[in-house]
């Protein structure tokens, strides 16, 4: 049979293409921009990953990290970074190893997250074999929500997690190269904003340290372009021991003309040193200024103790005013008139604005030629205030007084002194014959929330003029604690330990520090020995002073501690590992030395199971006290080899790393 072509075999479909022409354009544009986004993703992630492996390079050869090329490998990276922040504090703690921390907490938040998933998938896939088979699959609904919602906690407390942690990590990176708020901003914003961490540290990275947070490195002599504009303040011939730079003046040891200082002086020849050498840097902080302190001398705070100065400075760095002490400057850069860089023999430090302190020297040039007896620029003068002229008397600045504890030769160029010793000469001009009772480097200093006083001979100087001096350093409440304003003292007193004659004492506090201080004038001057202290009637008040004096209870501790009752290692003698032996105890009231076992004073009414009678045992608490009784408990129970630290962790940094 044949059909003609007229036949439709449609079945009344309609001829032509199933998809319209614009709907196949619309497709391929969507499938264009999918493609798009996801090549952007890439090298998005390309260049975070290049920019920010190339900011943790230099960051980690800045500091003299031995591994660098971590910064490359994943992981690895994440380590690198939390160790470029350091140890961190988190209230009473520290954490010791963020960069452990930055890779164990996706590893665990993974692993929690993995199992709680696989535990939905068993969980899921036994409620519906049991519908299928018995019918009684419902009841497993509730345990699979309950699933689902811990899946969306540990997701959201791992993501809360990892993101606090990289804040932290970075705002301690950040804020050694920019300011505290700056690097607040900066560390929180790379959290919110892609690309943001990659190249703010990127930028960070060539950028210079904050003065006093440089990487502890081998000093390296500065090698800058430029015409380094030499000091044109008059720097003194004992400059090696003086303050070359700061931004404060700062007066010098010793006068400027003739002999200069040498290290073989003893320093308890000239006593004095004026801790308001770094006073002027509040000033410049409250207008709005960054100020920092360079120092060629080991501390701005001379007239203390080594350790005493680390502990102001640390306060002075919590304050916003680093130190950076040991540095010798050796020119100014700049153009058109204004500094720019203050060259030393370390590294260079940005600077808009220089206060150059070498020292104050007496105006006496104008002497030389006379007859006149001078040492080191000023007038040598006795007890009376006569030069060897006996017709010609001096005072301040211009004079050289003596030590009333050595008798040696002192420098006092302080109001004080000069009043003194101008009351004295006007007598004895008048028929008198008053004399001189001699200079304690007195002295007192407001600093940024903590004042600072000092009299008296330091424990160097005490040791280096023959004495055979014990000190004792505490933290005293400065009046009852319930009181408004209530804060401590720390102190440090100073006794000659065959005579127990008082010899100095330095003391910090945000209160009345000028009290402890004009007390041990007092004592000193008047030769007092501790057992002629004891006892003695202060005045006491709730609002001003303790039931037990702070000056009485330093005492007291000294006394204990020559009697042999306190047994210490002092913050100095820590430093220097005489404790290394020891097994570091926390005795505060809570624990607060991460990493150290933990004793409850309370609880010890026998003696302890984990440790042993001979075994040598360090207890440390926040202040000394608390360590102090448990001290005496544990020896009443038969330990015979317990110290206590001096001062406990407020005053000596604790880390066991």
């Amino acid at each position: 049979m044949e059909y003609g072509n007229d036949f439709d075999f449609s079945y009344g479909v309609p001829d032509g293409p199933t998809m319209s022409s614009s709907g196949s354009d619309i497709f391929s544009v969507i499938m264009t921009v999918y493609l798009l986004v996801i090549v952007a993703a890439v090298m998005i992630g390309i260049v975070k990953y290049v920019f920010k492996s190339i900011a943790l390079y230099r960051l980690a050869q800045r500091t003299g990290n031995a591994n660098p090329w971590m910064a490359w490998v994943p992981f690895a990276r994440s380590y690198l970074q939390g160790d470029l922040a350091g140890s961190m504090p988190l209230k009473k703690r520290r954490l010791q190893s963020p960069g452990l921390w930055k890779v164990l907490i996706p590893l665990i938040g993974t692993a929690v997250i993995a199992g709680l998933y696989f535990l939905f998938i068993v969980v899921a896939g036994i409620g519906t074999a049991l519908s299928y088979s018995t019918g009684m699959g419902a009841g497993s609904l509730t345990l699979i929500w309950v699933i689902v919602f811990l899946l969306i906690i540990a997701v959201v407390a791992l993501q809360a997690i990892e993101a606090v942690l990289d804040v932290l990590v970075n705002f301690h990176i950040y804020h050694r190269l920019t300011s505290h708020n700056m690097a607040i901003i900066h560390s929180v914003l790379g959290i919110f904003i892609p690309m943001y961490e990659a190249i703010c540290l990127f930028i960070m990275s060539k950028k210079p340290y904050n003065p006093g947070m440089e990487p502890n490195l081998p000093p390296q002599a500065p090698n800058f372009g430029g015409n380094p504009i030499p000091p044109t303040m008059p720097v003194s011939p004992a400059a090696s021991e003086t303050p070359a730079e700061s931004v404060s003046p700062m007066p010098a040891e010793a006068p400027v003309q003739q002999v200069p200082v040498t290290p073989t002086e003893s320093s308890a020849q000239n006593p004095y040193v004026n801790p308001m050498q770094v006073q002027g840097t509040e000033n410049l902080a409250k207008d709005g200024v960054k100020p920092f302190v360079l120092d060629m001398a080991p501390h701005v705070l001379p007239g203390f103790d080594g350790e005493f100065a680390t502990y102001i400075e640390g306060k002075l760095a919590d304050a916003g005013i680093p130190v950076v002490t040991g540095v010798r400057v050796t020119g100014l850069e700049g153009e058109g008139g204004k500094v720019k860089k203050v060259l030393t023999d370390r590294k260079a430090y940005k600077a808009d604005l220089v206060v150059l302190s070498a020292g104050i020297r007496p105006n006496t040039a104008f002497l030389d030629g006379t007859g006149l007896e001078m040492v080191k620029g000023t007038l040598l003068t006795n007890e009376a205030g006569q030069t060897n002229d006996p017709d010609i008397y001096a005072a301040g600045d211009c004079a050289m007084v003596h030590s009333a504890i050595t008798g040696k030769p002192a420098w006092s160029p302080m109001g004080s002194t000069a009043n003194i010793n101008g009351r004295i000469i006007a007598q004895n001009i008048m028929g008198k014959e008053l004399r001189y009772r001699g200079s304690l480097g007195t002295a007192v200093c407001q600093l940024p929330g903590l004042n600072v006083g000092r009299t008296g001979l330091t424990e160097a100087q005490a040791k280096a003029e023959g004495f055979d001096p014990i000190s004792v350093v505490t933290i005293v409440d400065d009046k009852a604690h319930y009181m408004p304003g209530a804060a401590t003292f720390t102190m440090k007193l100073i006794a000659d330990r065959s005579t127990q004659r008082l010899l100095g004492v330095q003391v910090a506090g945000p209160g009345a520090v000028d009290k402890i201080v004009d007390i041990t004038v007092t004592a000193i001057q008047c030769g007092a020995t501790l057992d002629q202290l004891d006892g003695a009637d202060f005045a006491y008040a709730p609002p001003f002073s303790t039931a037990i004096h702070p000056f009485a209870h330093t005492l007291n501790v000294l006394k204990n501690k020559l009697s042999g009752a306190f047994e210490t290692f002092t913050p100095a003698e820590f430093a220097q590992g005489l404790a290394k032996d020891y097994r570091i105890v926390d005795a505060s009231l809570k624990p607060t030395i991460e990493g150290a076992p933990y004793v409850d004073l309370t609880s010890v009414t026998g003696p302890l199971k984990d440790f042993g009678p001979e075994e040598k045992l360090l207890l440390i608490c926040n202040k000394g006290k608390r360590a102090y009784l448990l001290q005496n408990r544990l020896k009443a129970f038969g330990y015979q080899h317990v110290k206590v630290l001096e001062g406990g962790n407020l005053f000596t940094d604790i880390s066991l790393d």
